[in-house]
């Protein structure tokens, strides 16, 4: 897998952690939590993904 790739995936995680972080400190925070769960596991399917390839 490029170093590129790994950058975008590592970069995605991050991101959906930091939302799942601030929905814990939003009151109607489900909605960003969601989001931040739905980029983690985008993260993580592309990289198992790319890993067996």
């Amino acid at each position: 897998m490029e170093v590129v790739m790994k950058q975008w995936i590592v970069f995605i995680f991050a991101i959906g952690t930091l939302l799942v972080l601030l929905s814990s400190t939003v009151e109607q925070g489900s909605g960003i939590m969601l989001l931040g769960m739905t980029l983690i596991v985008i993260a993580l399917g592309i990289f198992y993904r790319k890993g067996r390839d």
